[in-house]
């Protein structure tokens, strides 16, 4: 154990002076080389001056504008980098969007030309049809002031007596009227040639028809035949029926076609009265 000497002494050693300064409000112990009490991590010498307290509070507020500097940088170029993403991904959606309209118009032209052309082609087959039509109802349309058929008014001519009584009535603008209403409605078809084939055999029989020539001069000696050519009004019927809304017969064109049929005609007189003949004619190119 030490002696109250001794403590003395060892105490009186340690007390050393303590010197305060505004960077150690506690003090320290300058006579001490192993103790620093300083707290001011930037002064080398724990006693600093007024100038010095200045200049690093100076400093500290620099680092903090520059901080404060740099941090409002990043956000600005945060904010412009994000700024120019988003204007670069509405264009890159702007570009999707033109080039699928882009597309579509394009599907849409060519469907509508597609349309088009098969409404030509429907337009066009259909003006066929229509002249088709138009060119058979006027083939079968009773001519101007004709009037409505009369069933059964007319029998088919079998004797000289009933062509010449038929001559004769025919002079009578009714009476012919009358007949060519009762024809009308049974010449149906639409070429000339047979329309007339068919008005000889409704207006005469085969046998009778078979009996006569145009002119009337038979090339036997003193025998003597009809000449249709002499009947005008019958003639004149055969021009009226083989005519329609879109041809118009003259008398001359009708009398070739009698004139042809009359020397055929004994070989029609072994077809049946219940078949129908036709007359051939060749196909317009």
């Amino acid at each position: 154990m030490f002696s109250q000497e001794e403590l003395e002494s060892s105490d009186s050693q340690n007390d050393l002076p303590t010197t305060f300064s505004p960077t150690n409000p506690f003090g320290s112990i300058s006579s001490n080389p192993f103790v620093n009490y300083s707290l001011n991590p930037f002064a080398s010498d724990p006693q600093l001056s007024d100038e010095s307290i200045s200049q690093q509070n100076e400093l500290a507020t620099n680092s903090s504008a520059a901080v404060s500097c740099t941090n409002k940088k990043r956000k600005l170029d945060i904010e412009e980098n994000s700024e120019a993403n988003l204007k670069e991904i509405v264009e890159r959606m702007e570009k999707i969007f033109i080039d699928k309209i882009e597309k579509l118009e394009f599907e849409n032209r060519q469907l509508h030309d597609a349309l088009n052309k098969k409404i030509d082609v429907i337009a066009r087959n259909t003006a066929r049809q229509n002249a088709c039509i138009d060119e058979l109802i006027a083939a079968t349309r009773p001519r101007a002031g004709l009037y409505v058929r009369e069933e059964d008014m007319f029998s088919p001519i079998n004797s000289r007596e009933d062509m010449d009584k038929l001559e004769e009535n025919l002079k009578e603008i009714k009476y012919k009227e009358k007949l060519m209403h009762w024809l009308q409605p049974q010449v149906t078809r639409v070429d000339a040639e047979n329309r007339l084939h068919d008005t000889i055999d409704l207006i005469f029989t085969r046998n009778f028809f078979a009996t006569m020539n145009w002119t009337g001069i038979s090339k036997t000696p003193g025998v003597h035949k009809i000449g249709l050519g002499n009947f005008k009004n019958i003639v004149s019927v055969f021009v009226d029926i083989g005519s329609n809304n879109n041809l118009v017969l003259d008398r001359k064109f009708v009398a070739q076609f009698l004139m042809k049929k009359l020397s055929h005609a004994k070989d029609r007189i072994k077809i049946s009265d219940n078949k129908q003949t036709s007359c051939h004619v060749m196909k317009r190119q």
